[in-house]
């Protein structure tokens, strides 16, 4: 089974209607074969530690990233980290544009 986790920042949930291939054309026929999750709620107010809290679970009291230059807690286990442990083969990719 493949896993693919697509996170977009800043989007507002109703400019993309994923089960509409008007709106989205490729996210749409990826939508078509998986699971979509049309509510979602963040654990923090801004993106790092709101990351930070879907790659692990917990909240960011728990997984300690709360400022620019703070890290996960010591023994935290990322998706990442657990999907490898399994035999997947894991990789990131982050775009950030300067405005």
């Amino acid at each position: 089974m493949n896993v693919v986790l697509i996170v977009l920042d800043t989007t507002p949930g109703k400019s993309l209607d994923l089960l509409n291939p008007q709106s989205t054309p490729l996210l749409s026929r990826r939508a078509s074969e998986a699971v979509v999750f049309t509510k979602a709620y963040a654990a923090a107010p801004w993106t790092r530690p709101a990351i930070a809290s879907i790659l692990t679970g917990y909240h960011p009291k728990v997984h300690g990233v709360r400022e620019f230059t703070s890290w996960y807690n010591r023994g935290i286990v990322t998706l990442g980290q657990m999907l490898r442990l399994h035999g997947y083969e894991t990789a990131g990719f982050v775009r950030s544009e300067e405005h």
